[in-house]
């Protein structure tokens, strides 16, 4: 089995695991510092396996006093957690003091796969709940059955005192704590209860000059714009008390959540207090569908078992659980920073534990080098799962869902000098995120310089699957499915509006059934002029633009297999024309600018990216240099889309289309692997075998859980194969 580990990982991990492939304690180096951590310990204890420290912080001060006094022996030393919960409502830290080293690392890792949890919140006592038939201020504003069924929390009793008021705006999760039962994140009392409400009609957009936006009927100011709605159940709503609307308002690819200013019954209109960045309407000629919204966190709306709601004022949380309170385990976030941070470590592990219940990230390894985060479950963040910068560290085997932001970020290396960071996420399971920020948060973003994702299986999410963007990246093996599933013009794997993006690619990958609001989503998605890109091996299958290249050049599509992708190439000249809209002013598309910030005309860019060298003086807004060469396509008839572009600037050869299947092993169940009689071989002598038994999870002794669950050809999932190996 190969391993997506450097040489000093394996070593470390032998060092702190007895062997990489279990705990056994007979095998640890006799030289290893072993501390034990229980919540029934005391650190009045020695942190012996039978008298363990109680708290996390206190074996730290240990490891740190030997680190520090250069006393950290060979083997390096492990913290073995027990099984139980750990609260870090202020989250834990670990800096360059606690750093090990290649020959002598540091490790905080489960014992024998028991459960623990690192939780960033407080897990509340279910007694601690009152019937809201005492609150007559709530009752007067809930429904007949949701009094029966309706409980609240004073939040000064679980040791939050204040809450901020919220902001007239912003993206993502309500600032405010979360509630957990059961180990799911709960739902903000929410209207509708089902899909999203719609613009009757725009009276005032909210984009105005200099903010001053007029009502049609009044004349006053409207700072954020006006809108009809409909239904009559905004009529109903206390806007002093605050009520806000979560939306896309302008682009089915940015929502936002905007406090309503003012609401006319006799009219329907509703006033935003808060201009969107977009206007709210429509956004484009093509765009005929009506702009969606829904209210969040409304007393009045709190009708549905499973869903609360938290009157930031009176400092209260009202919740109708889903069964008795004493069901399931109930769990109020309150860490705003990360529930555990590595800051400029070196050779640190993290093995095996749960990370849940923040009002921020789970894990964020930040600088540094040779950390590593393997094994371990990130789940119900408000934040991102887990991020990693630096050099070489990682993150591989994780369970990371119920995200509000991104599964895993990765950057590191420098853009200027092209030096690599080296930094990788390998092996992991990554699915239903970005449920608060529901645009621009992947369950992989990758930037920087030099960093790779690979063999991850990623899926069920509203927006993209891999956000990416820097130089010289590898995205590779991995699975990526039921993308896109709220969203317009978006793509599984998505990147943009930068000439400098060079020298990224995209390999080896089967992306598949990718949703989209009236079908307008794409595989991999080179946006506003993206170039540089390599998109080799691939297996694309019910994609309704697998490759799309928005403007870009010097893009290279070779050896890919599209199936029932309509269609499997799109190149259009969108650089010339929005160029050209944006030329002179300062925005995101000058990408001339972008460019300086590199010295891009001198070494090292010059010699490592030459097509760029003399880009200016090439057209440099139009699509040139792509190359589309020896790509298979089955199943549909308009295999390339083409649009204000010279065919004589690209290169194709050796493509082959076919109606019918070309001798795929079994494609019933989406085993899309070449057999050896296929006429392909005959007809594109050049095409290369992909390698699809390397694609997705495999089982590894680091793997938080295994069997992994993919995914079948009706849409649901079955485990893998276990003859799966990277």
């Amino acid at each position: 089995m190969r391993l997506p580990y450097t040489p000093i990982m394996i070593a470390s991990l032998m060092f702190l695991g007895g062997c990489i492939l279990t705990p056994s304690e007979s095998r640890i180096p006799e030289t290893q510092v072993q501390f034990y951590v229980s919540p029934k310990g005391s650190d009045r204890d020695s942190g012996t396996r039978y008298l363990p420290f109680k708290t996390l912080v206190f074996a730290r001060e240990r490891i740190r006093a030997m680190v520090q006094g250069n006393a950290l022996p060979k083997g390096g030393a492990v913290v073995f957690l027990r099984e139980g919960t750990y609260p870090l409502p202020q989250g834990f830290v670990l800096d360059e003091r606690d750093a090990g080293t290649a020959v002598a690392p540091v490790a905080y890792r489960a014992f024998k796969r028991e459960e623990i949890r690192l939780v960033g919140g407080v897990v509340v006592d279910p007694t601690r709940f009152r019937a809201v038939t005492i609150d007559e201020e709530a009752c007067a504003r809930l429904s007949m059955e949701a009094r029966e069924n309706v409980v609240w929390l004073p939040l000064e009793d679980i040791g939050i005192p204040e809450l901020k008021a919220l902001p007239d705006t912003f993206r993502g999760g309500a600032p405010i704590p979360e509630l957990f039962f059961g180990d799911e994140p709960m739902q903000l009392a929410k209207w509708p209860n089902e899909g999203w409400a719609t613009i009757a009609k725009v009276i005032d957009r909210g984009v105005a000059p200099a903010g001053e936006v007029k009502t049609a009927a009044s004349g006053k100011s409207a700072p954020g714009g006006v809108f009809v709605y409909s239904e009559d159940r905004p009529s109903s709503w206390d806007v002093a008390r605050g009520v806000w609307l979560h939306g896309y308002w302008c682009h089915d690819w940015y929502d936002e959540t905007i406090r309503i200013g003012a609401i006319d019954p006799k009219t329907k209109q509703i006033t935003l207090a808060k201009r969107h960045g977009y206007g709210i309407g429509a956004s484009h000629k093509w765009n005929h569908v009506p702009r969606r919204y829904r209210a969040l966190n409304v007393l009045d709306e709190l009708d549905l078992p499973g869903e609360y709601c938290i009157d930031a004022e009176r400092r209260r949380l009202y919740f109708w659980p889903p069964r008795k309170l004493k069901k399931g385990r109930i769990v109020v976030s309150q860490c705003t920073e990360p529930v555990v941070s590595l800051k400029n470590t070196s050779h640190v592990i993290l093995q095996g534990v749960v990370v849940e219940g923040t009002r921020g990230t789970g894990i964020r390894v930040r600088g540094g080098h040779d950390n590593l985060v393997a094994g371990c479950t990130v789940r119900n963040t408000a934040g991102a799962g887990i991020t990693i910068s630096g050099l070489r560290n990682g993150v591989t085997g994780c369970d990371i869902h119920s995200t509000g932001k991104d599964g895993i970020s990765i950057a590191g290396g420098n853009r200027a000098t092209l030096e690599r960071g080296e930094n990788y996420a390998t092996n992991n399971h990554i699915h239903h995120f970005a449920r608060l920020q529901r645009t621009y948060a992947g369950g992989i973003r990758l930037n920087g310089v030099g960093n790779r994702a690979a063999n991850n299986l990623i899926h069920d999410c509203p927006h993209a699957g891999i956000l990416y963007g820097g130089n010289d990246n590898t995205i590779e093996r991995n699975e990526i499915f039921n993308t896109c599933l709220e969203t317009g013009d978006v793509g599984a794997l998505y990147t943009g509006r930068d000439w400098g993006t060079q020298g990224n690619v995209i390999r080896h990958n089967f992306i598949h059934h990718v949703g989209g609001v009236r079908g307008w989503s794409m595989g991999v998605y080179l946006d506003d002029c993206d170039s540089g890109d390599t998109i080799y091996g691939n297996i694309f299958y019910r994609v309704s633009r697998a490759v799309f290249i928005g403007g870009g050049r010097n893009n290279d599509v070779e050896n890919n297999v599209f199936v029932d992708c309509a269609p499997a190439v799109h190149i259009d000249n969108r650089g010339k024309t929005r160029i050209e809209w944006n030329a002179g002013v300062q925005s995101s598309w000058d990408l001339e600018a972008k460019l300086k910030r590199y010295n891009y005309t001198k070494p090292p860019w010059s010699t490592h990216y030459p097509q760029l060298a003399n880009i200016m003086q090439d057209q440099p807004a139009l699509p040139k240099h792509n190359r589309i060469v020896n790509n298979l396509v089955v199943g549909h008839n308009q295999w390339l889309s083409v649009k204000g572009v010279n065919l004589e600037n690209q290169t194709f050869e050796g493509n082959l289309i076919l109606s019918e299947d070309p001798g795929f092993r079994d494609p019933e169940t989406l085993d899309l692997q070449l057999r050896d009689d296929s006429l392909v071989w005959g007809k594109v002598p050049n095409f290369k075998r992909i390698p699809t038994e390397k694609i997705g999870l495999y089982e590894d002794p680091l793997r938080a859980s295994w069997p992994g669950r993919m995914p079948s050809l009706s849409g649901g999932l079955a485990a893998p194969s276990s003859s799966q190996r990277p």
